[in-house]
């Protein structure tokens, strides 16, 4: 296998160069650049990951799964409707578990996830406007911790933490 010569651009947040780092292994595994094909599906790939204006830290999304975690149980604990606290228990407890797999995924692939993080939350939360909110971050979740074509494992994960949001927000229709 020929060796992949490509020149480094500047990188404006660390995440990316972790990214930068695993794509240029997987494309050392994987392609051989030794045509014009080739060498355009590989500057595709380093295109898309040079044009993302927005990065959002792995520790920024390790607090976001936190605080939903905190805020929907919260919520199950202080409603007095019976269904709202059935559908609120059982995405609490859908959720760890998706959290934990996204995350030792993404360490397995990205190393250790380091930071510090705070949470606070509205004690008067609507729980059906947060958990569409949680979706509309989930969706550009995608988009900024993880490259999807790149990353499918977490891309499967995310889907099954939206499958999870959707499903609840079902459930929280029904009386």
């Amino acid at each position: 296998m020929e060796k992949i010569n490509l020149i480094c651009f500047n990188v404006s947040t660390g995440i990316l160069l972790v990214v930068w780092r695993s794509l240029m292994e997987y494309l050392m595994r994987y392609y051989t650049i030794t045509s014009t094909t080739n060498l355009c599906q590989s500057k595709k790939i380093i295109r898309y990951l040079s044009l993302k204006q927005k990065q959002m830290k792995p520790i920024e999304a390790l607090s976001k799964f936190f605080e939903a975690r905190d805020v929907i149980h919260y919520v199950h604990f202080n409603t007095t409707s019976f269904a709202q606290h059935k559908a609120l228990g059982e995405f609490y407890e859908g959720w760890l578990g998706k959290v934990d797999d996204f995350v030792e995924t993404y360490q397995g692939r990205y190393g250790r996830i380091t930071g510090s993080m705070t949470l606070t939350f509205d004690e008067a939360t609507d729980c059906v406007k947060y958990l569409t909110e949680l979706r509309l971050w989930l969706r550009e979740l995608r988009n900024t911790v993880i490259v999807p074509d790149f990353d499918t494992d977490l891309d499967n994960i995310i889907a099954d933490m939206l499958g999870l949001v959707n499903h609840t927000l079902y459930m929280l229709t029904l009386n």
